[in-house]
């Protein structure tokens, strides 16, 4: 769930920079929240992050439409994960 989010949010800034004509950010991190342990009675103490990097080309060789996506790595229980999110984005002349 974590991971969607975050990936929504990196890829929604990504909109944003395309329609804006900003420069895109190719990749960031942000720290993954473990919540509370419910056995203990403190907060864990587990670190870890979201590792993001996001592709965007053109559609179709449109200069005004982009196919972006936005991948999303972690480690849970000593596995890799990923979650690639994709969308198009429009500017407009």
């Amino acid at each position: 769930m974590q991971a969607n989010a975050v990936g929504q949010q990196f890829l929604d800034s990504i909109r944003y920079d395309v329609v804006n004509g900003a420069p895109v950010p190719t990749s960031t991190t942000a720290p993954i929240d473990f919540g509370q342990s419910f056995s203990g009675g403190g907060a864990d103490v587990v670190t870890g992050n979201f590792s993001l990097t996001n592709q965007c080309a053109a559609l179709n060789g449109s200069p005004l439409t982009q196919d972006c996506s936005v991948t999303v790595r972690w480690n849970e229980n000593n596995a890799a994960r990923q979650l690639t999110l994709e969308s198009y984005i429009t500017s407009q002349l």
